[in-house]
């Protein structure tokens, strides 16, 4: 993805909130669970530990194929820490 031009990526921001009462590790990152058109992330994990009740914007880079047809893109994503996920 390095090689790939800045006008081949979509850049999103996503706000996650802790909602629980313990502290998520500085390791949080949006782990990719499903993708259609099937496209390439390259997301950016959380800098700090997040509270109960902070909130956060995590960065994500989504790389689009050149001979995508489709006229949209479905990303899901779940919060992943180490090996295991959150919620």
């Amino acid at each position: 993805m390095e090689d790939a031009r800045p006008s081949d990526y979509c850049t999103l921001k996503w706000r996650v909130t802790n909602q629980t009462q313990a502290p998520w590790p500085a390791a949080v990152h949006l782990a990719l669970m499903f993708s259609q058109p099937v496209a390439l992330i390259d997301n950016q994990p959380l800098n700090t530990i997040l509270q109960a009740g902070e909130s956060q914007e995590i960065t994500v880079n989504i790389f689009i194929p050149k001979d995508i047809k489709e006229p949209y893109q479905v990303v899901m994503f779940r919060l992943k820490t180490g090996n295991s996920y959150l919620g």
